[in-house]
């Protein structure tokens, strides 16, 4: 025990402790240094990576609907950017990435970008548009009564007509209305309709008829080829969401569903 103990207070004492204890904090602070701008650089290519993806995307993209603009529809789809013309400038970017590009090539790139998106912007959109958009309406948002083909309250369908005449104005000119209800048979006398399929097909044509009357008052046709195209269709108890052993779920399948799609 004496000897542990005049050895530590023999290298305590030693004139280069001082000396070693400063190199050895200031190799943990290069080590570290190294570190943290080893874990930047990773970092900084990483994103650089992502970013130069990105722009080839759409570049590609703007590229592809320039050509089908000059050679119609029938032109290639081009899937790489080193398939487009030498003198492209966007090549630049497959081939070399944004962080290979001199300045003069990037602000030339950007150029040919802004030209591009100034020409083919609107389409681009466009293009970029889901080609399906599906809205789902339960039975307690339309307020149809039971066995009953009419809302209840039909102020509440004014939303839902706003929300159709705005996807039909982004291009979804096919619209059509899908009735579905719960697996409970209709009973009785008291019902116009003898089965579920009947019951929601005329929901879905009811609907339907309202969003042909906004339209007509919006100057939209709803009738040959131009303008909108309308179609209701019922599934009755066909189409579940949910198990219908539950109200839960049979209320989660008493609903109507708008698909918009793409002509």
């Amino acid at each position: 025990m004496r000897h542990k103990t005049a050895f530590k207070e023999e290298v305590g004492s030693h004139p280069f402790r001082s000396l070693f204890d400063l190199m050895l904090g200031l190799t943990f602070v290069l080590l570290a240094a190294l570190a943290i701008q080893n874990g930047v650089r990773k970092g900084s290519a990483k994103e650089g990576g992502g970013e130069t993806k990105r722009k080839a995307q759409e570049l590609l993209l703007l590229h592809n609907l320039k050509v089908r603009r000059e050679k119609g529809e029938e032109a290639k789809l081009f899937t790489s950017l080193l398939q487009t013309e030498k003198e492209d400038p966007c090549r630049l970017l497959e081939k070399r990435g944004v962080s290979g590009l001199t300045e003069g090539e990037r602000r030339s790139l950007e150029t040919h970008r802004d030209a591009l998106w100034n020409e083919l912007g609107d389409e681009v959109q466009d293009r970029l548009l889901a080609p399906v958009v599906r809205q789902k309406y339960g039975q307690d948002r339309l307020n149809f009564p039971s066995l009953s083909d009419e809302p209840s309250d039909k102020s509440r369908v004014a939303p839902i007509l706003d929300q159709t005449l705005s996807l039909y104005r982004q291009g979804y000119h096919k619209i059509r209305v899908e009735g579905h209800t719960d697996n409970t048979p209709i009973l009785g006398t008291n019902s116009h309709f003898r089965t579920n399929w009947e019951l929601s097909a005329a929901r879905a044509i009811w609907l339907t008829k309202a969003i042909e009357g906004r339209l007509n008052n919006e100057g939209i046709k709803t009738s040959g080829a131009t303008g909108a195209s309308l179609e209701a269709i019922g599934y009755g108890e066909k189409r579940p969401l949910a198990s219908n052993a539950t109200s839960a779920g049979q209320r989660q399948n008493r609903r109507i569903e708008i698909v918009f799609e793409r002509r």
